[in-house]
């Protein structure tokens, strides 16, 4: 087996360098959304979520990309793999493919992101991003509409304003669809004490969700939540929305508002940071839930169905002949690097 790394980005590699790497092989593994939609050959992706029923999830070009290579893809590829059984549903209903096409294999959280204990670390990194000493609730990922960061701005002011919390909101991810995040931090009264930064270091993540008391992700919708799996493994309580991929492994360490309205998240916040017996439930059964999923399946998953496709079988019969397999080199880095185990 082989990786194929890319040596430009873009779809030009994809759709011309990638095919002509690969015309010797059993199978092609493209483990994010797409593949070379003219290759010949046995070929695998991986889905992480679509969110065709949510409108607004994403800026207008997306839509080039995802009419022209996502959705074809998923329809060309011999096999789809998807990372929830909410993700599959998605499939099915909006690319019009067949469930038996698609099969789940969970995604984990990567072994750095783990309980911290070093007390020094963590003040350093709330420094280093503008909380100082005091207490987080840390938001992480692209300010998606279904996310509802607007609301939890305004849900954060009612929590500082009625319940004269300490806590600072440490927002971090790119505002992609320029929903104004700065706008409505001064609108909230409480300018002070919400932080927004487009991005955080990659070594800075795991001492971020250890530093914070609280992870908050107020969601519509996900495919399966990578931010909220690395949440509950460094041990943190996470307020959520009740949204269907949740409760496919995660649900017992997240407690849910029941809705996006900033009153909501307020008092859903305000239960988890007031309540300690409450806050530690949470955190010990986010770390037995996170603990269940594990690259080592995640791998052996899908080196399964890789080899029922490069033998020309189902995905659900899968043998144990050794097979050439290339994996395109994507940013799902635990997931490419399974090819390395044949």
């Amino acid at each position: 087996s082989r990786m194929v790394p890319s040596p430009v980005e873009g779809l030009l590699w994809e759709q011309v360098a990638l095919p002509l790497a690969a015309r010797q092989d059993d199978v092609l593994f493209c483990p994010s959304y797409t593949m070379p939609l003219a290759y010949p050959g046995r070929c695998v992706i991986t889905n992480l979520g679509i969110y065709d029923g949510l409108k607004g999830s994403f800026p207008w070009w997306y839509r080039f990309r995802y009419s022209y290579f996502n959705k074809p893809s998923a329809r060309r590829a011999d096999l789809v793999l998807a990372i929830s059984e909410s993700a599959k549903r998605d499939m099915v209903r909006y690319f019009d493919i067949a469930s038996s096409k698609v099969q789940v294999v969970y995604p984990a959280a990567e072994e750095r992101f783990h309980p911290i204990s070093n007390q020094a670390l963590l003040d350093a990194v709330k420094h280093k991003y503008g909380v100082g000493d005091s207490p987080m609730v840390l938001f992480a990922g692209k300010l998606s509409r279904r996310r509802h960061v607007p609301e939890l701005i305004q849900g954060f002011a009612q929590l500082k304003k009625q319940y004269r919390l300490p806590h600072k909101l440490l927002i971090v991810g790119p505002d992609y669809l320029n929903i104004g995040v700065g706008r409505h931090i001064s609108a909230s009264g409480c300018s002070g004490d919400i932080i927004h930064v487009p991005f955080a270091g990659h070594d800075d993540m795991p001492l971020l969700y250890n530093g914070a008391e609280l992870y908050v992700l107020p969601t519509d919708h996900e495919g399966f939540s990578f931010t909220i799996m690395e949440a509950m493994s460094c041990g943190r309580a996470v307020v959520t929305l009740d949204h269907p991929a949740l409760r496919e492994g995660l649900f017992e360490g997240a407690h849910c508002a029941p809705s996006p309205t900033p009153r909501h998240l307020c008092e859903a916040m305000a239960e988890v940071l007031t309540d300690h017996p409450l806050r530690q439930r949470l955190e010990e059964r986010a770390l037995a839930g996170s603990a269940t999923f594990t690259w080592e399946r995640t791998a052996r998953l899908t080196l399964r169905a890789l080899e029922s496709i490069a033998a020309g079988q189902s995905a659900r019969s899968a043998d144990s002949s050794t097979r050439r397999v290339t994996a395109q080199a994507a940013s799902l880095s635990p997931v490419a690097h399974i090819t390395e185990e044949t």
